[in-house]
């Protein structure tokens, strides 16, 4: 029979907190995410957190006046608030009794990282660099839609927004996934009201330009913005087509005479007629731009890898699909 831990062993188990204050302030809230102490500064969160604004100044959850308080951990504090977490059905974090917190740590050690618990407090970690102004990075869009889902929770979503755009250009990684992950993105970025996200996310959903992923939304609102933007590039199209009819159609007719009656990728077909001159860049109102931001890989429209994609697609702040000058919601 193994012999069993040593009180060396056991307290191995448990982290070192987590501090988040100001300069010349110490805190003065703890917050229990499972197995994971946060030390954080009760008016930051109450500023930029509805939700623990709420919890913090509610009656039944006062400060208390006991010179220190017994927490699920077997330490003492002498914090003023005290906040403990559990998950629920939607892996979000919920306050429960201290005395149900043992039983559940027991059950998550050991297991943290594949049960989805060390994912949701390294989120919940990078929601609080956003709440007090620490650079943060994105890991992987599962942990960013994780924080915008936290931020919901907790009311938090104008200051994880605000903050958003130092951890886009921080980033690189991430920023270069954002394509193969447009759709999910593009509906958090919607609800994060983040306009650099937005517009990155749609200059992918618009493509390919013949079957654009925007048509798998289930949201009809974003879905009307990704197809008035593909409009507009299909419009540019039209034009090309109009001022330069009969240099156009001798190119496609030799194309189809090479390659056979199948339907052409105008993206490859609009840089290969750049390419041979027959368009100048002037000519092309701005077809076989690359408006991407964040991604600092070479995308080029038509090229070897997007053949059918054009990277022009633009939105005003007058078209963005929420109210640009409300700062709370």
């Amino acid at each position: 029979m193994a012999p069993p831990p040593s009180r060396k062993q056991k307290n191995d188990d448990v982290k070192s907190p987590i501090v988040f204050t100001c300069p010349g302030f110490k805190p003065d809230a703890r917050l229990m995410v499972f197995d994971q102490e946060f030390q954080v500064l009760s008016p930051m969160l109450k500023l930029n957190s509805a939700f623990f604004r709420k919890f913090f100044d509610s009656p039944d959850k006062a400060p208390t006046n006991k010179a220190s308080s017994r927490i699920g951990l077997g330490s003492f504090t002498t914090f003023k608030y005290d906040w403990i977490t559990i998950v629920d059905a939607a892996l979000l974090a919920i306050s429960i009794p201290e005395d149900e917190l043992q039983t559940q740590l027991e059950s998550l050690r050991g297991d943290r990282k594949s049960s989805g618990i060390y994912d949701l407090i390294v989120a919940f970690e990078k929601l609080l660099c956003a709440i007090f102004a620490r650079p943060y990075q994105l890991q992987d869009t599962e942990q960013l839609l994780l924080m915008v889902d936290l931020a919901d929770y907790y009311h938090a979503l104008p200051i994880l927004s605000r903050t958003l755009d130092g951890a886009l250009i921080n980033s690189p990684i991430f920023c270069q996934d954002i394509g193969n992950y447009c759709t999910e993105l593009f509906v958090a970025a919607a609800k994060l009201r983040n306009a650099l996200l937005f517009r990155e996310c749609l200059i992918w959903v618009v493509g390919p330009h013949r079957t654009p992923k925007y048509e798998d939304l289930s949201d009809q609102k974003l879905r009307l913005v990704a197809r008035c933007a593909h409009g507009d590039i299909s419009t540019k199209d039209s034009d090309n087509f109009e001022a330069q009819s009969d240099e156009l159609f001798k190119d496609m007719g030799q194309h189809h005479s090479e390659h056979g009656e199948g339907l052409i990728d105008y993206a490859w077909w609009f840089r290969d007629l750049n390419d041979k001159c027959l368009l100048h860049e002037h000519d092309l109102l701005g077809l076989l731009d690359n408006k991407l931001v964040l991604d600092n890989m070479i995308h080029t429209a038509g090229g070897v890898r997007f053949q059918d994609h054009f990277f022009c697609a633009t939105i005003s702040d007058e078209e963005l699909p929420w109210d640009v000058n409300k700062t709370d919601w």
